[in-house]
């Protein structure tokens, strides 16, 4: 069965989906190249990448965007409303320290931005939960995905490329404009089902005493309620081993592709354009293709195989085959599984959050997701220092191969889900 998104659903969603990585991927791709270029060292920039964490300790307040929100303007359209021009605002800031001179005050603004598009991630995925039919879930995911493709692109590639033209100010100043521009979408959107008791906006479907149990720590017990639910334990089981195998690859494909003597600008190009865009194709196959054919088990079954092939396509490098053709080859299939891989994923991820806690659930699931990678990552780094790129991509791909046999036993049930009305 299939469904068609409405044009206003998809230019919302995809941009601030877009918004969010415009401003991650600036600081994870185009900052760190920008402050090298500018003389600061290694320690210097490595301080970065804890920004990251922010976005894995998002659970922490998730239950907050979930108990509070405003009846007039919308419950989560009202968090957006606020926390997109907080977005704007930060990087502005930004723009006012110049880099290398002024990293510590720099580093506020980026946390502040940090902060700010996180929580704007918790408000949107409860939105696009909300607002998407079980239907629509699969091309909406894909509209995630690629949004987020896209984001990388503009604040990792096109960013840092007008930082020859523009200097540091016209930059950051360039970041802030595309970043306002889901300003205009939101402030039109109409969010749906509205009732509100106790100043906690919730839909109407749910008892008075549903939203009581939203509100305050009650909200965190929810979130321990959803991971200790058997089924969703199997779902959160699955994400955690397919995230080791995942953030393998992306962890080991740069440094290969250094130690083969490639220029930071044929990276670039390859990892911040050709990959993404392999990334879009793969998650428009699984929204538009495979989430529409098949079940959601099958689906992830599907996308697993075919990571596994992609990833086992990396041993060819590895093992001293690194021509031009092969890598693009290799980049193209590990982009094209990873888009088709998330997509599936956020949809699964999205079917499981309860519309009563759709911030919490939702980011309970990504948070194990992504705390696993940056862990994995880590390893996955250390075992290739140590033994070599073959022994580590050995390792994931037992690991997905281990994923993948778990999907197989499973029920249907651990990646589906009965909307729980009353709790």
């Amino acid at each position: 069965m299939s469904a068609c998104i409405s044009k206003e659903k998809i230019l919302l969603l995809g941009g601030l989906y877009c918004s969010q990585f415009l401003a991650i991927s600036f600081i994870f791709t185009a900052l760190p190249a920008i402050l090298r270029s500018e003389g600061a060292d290694l320690n210097s920039i490595a301080w970065l990448y804890s920004f990251g964490l922010i976005w894995s300790i998002k659970l922490l307040w998730a239950p907050i965007v979930d108990a509070y929100g405003s009846r007039k303007f919308g419950h989560y359209r009202s968090w957006i409303l606020i926390l997109q021009p907080l977005m704007v605002f930060s990087i502005l800031l930004g723009a006012i320290f110049p880099v290398p001179e002024s990293l510590g005050m720099l580093g506020v603004a980026l946390g502040f931005l940090s902060i700010c598009s996180a929580t704007q991630d918790i408000a949107v995925d409860a939105l696009a939960v909300k607002s998407l039919s079980k239907d629509e879930r699969g091309l909406g995911n894909s509209i995630q995905t690629t949004g987020g493709f896209i984001g990388s692109i503009i604040g990792g590639g096109f960013v840092l490329l007008a930082y020859d033209l523009l200097g540091w100010k016209g930059s950051m100043f360039l970041l802030a404009l595309m970043t306002t521009i889901p300003l205009f979408m939101i402030s039109r959107y109409k969010e749906q089902g509205m009732p509100s008791v106790h100043g906690t906006v919730l839909p109407h479907l749910y008892s008075s005493n549903s939203i009581a149990r939203t509100t305050g720590r009650k909200g965190y017990l929810r979130a321990l309620e959803f991971l200790t639910k058997r089924e969703n334990l199997s779902w959160i089981l699955t994400l955690i081993a397919f995230s080791i195998s995942i953030s393998a690859v992306a962890t080991l494909l740069t440094p290969m592709l250094v130690d083969f003597g490639w220029s930071l600008q044929h990276i670039g190009i390859a990892t911040n354009i050709i990959g993404p865009i392999s990334g879009v194709l793969g998650a428009f196959s699984a929204g538009s293709i495979l989430l529409r054919m098949f079940k959601r088990k099958t689906s992830i079954l599907i996308c697993g195989l075919f990571m596994v092939v992609a990833i086992a396509t990396l041993l060819l490098p590895a093992g001293g085959y690194s021509s031009s053709f092969i890598i693009y080859g290799v980049i193209i299939c590990i982009y094209f599984g990873y888009g088709m891989m998330v997509t599936v994923f956020y949809t699964v991820m999205m079917d499981k959050s309860r519309h009563i806690s759709a911030g919490t659930d939702y980011t309970v699931q990504y948070s194990c997701f992504s705390i696993t990678g940056y862990i994995s990552a880590m390893v996955m780094m250390s075992i290739a220092s140590d033994y070599g790129y073959s022994v580590a991509i050995y390792c994931a791909l037992s690991t997905g191969m281990m994923s993948i046999f778990l999907v197989i036993i499973l029920s249907n049930s651990s990646f589906t889900s009965r909307e729980i009305v009353s709790p």
